[in-house]
């Protein structure tokens, strides 16, 4: 069995919230690692809770929050993104930073299969590759 999928989100519209809740805990492979309504101290939560994704609502925050997102592209470990919001909004913040970019309509199966199309990227990028060295001749 797989490990499970640790997921931080952070939303700050409380019935987003409680949908968003409600979408993941039908699924067994995701873990709810933290909810948080700002960005405020977001690289200590990430330090504590140690997510694999984080589920971002881009129309609840303002672009400086948003801002302070591009930072975690710096860290090694960093979470995989996955922004939820209007695409000319979160498009133009984030063409590079995020891995995925949803539609505020999006399915439960469109938001899992997103999730772990996001952590496979995050993963794909910290395993080696076995490639042992050989002489020629």
């Amino acid at each position: 069995m797989s490990p499970r999928i640790r997921v931080l989100v952070i939303q700050n519209d409380c019935a987003k919230l409680i949908s968003l809740m409600l979408w993941l805990e039908q699924f067994a492979e995701f873990e709810i690692a933290g909810v948080f309504d700002d960005t405020h101290n977001l690289q200590e939560q990430l330090v504590q809770n140690e997510p694999d994704v984080l589920l971002i609502d881009a129309e609840s925050m303002s672009p400086e929050r948003l801002k302070c997102l591009k930072k975690l592209r710096a860290f090694p470990n960093a979470p995989a993104m996955v922004i939820i919001g209007d695409s000319s909004f979160s498009d133009h913040l984030f063409s590079q930073e995020s891995d995925l970019h949803l539609n505020q309509a999006t399915s439960v199966n469109e938001l899992c299969d997103s999730l772990r199309k996001a952590n496979n990227r995050r993963r794909q990028v910290f395993v080696t590759a076995n490639m042992p060295l050989t002489k020629a001749g």
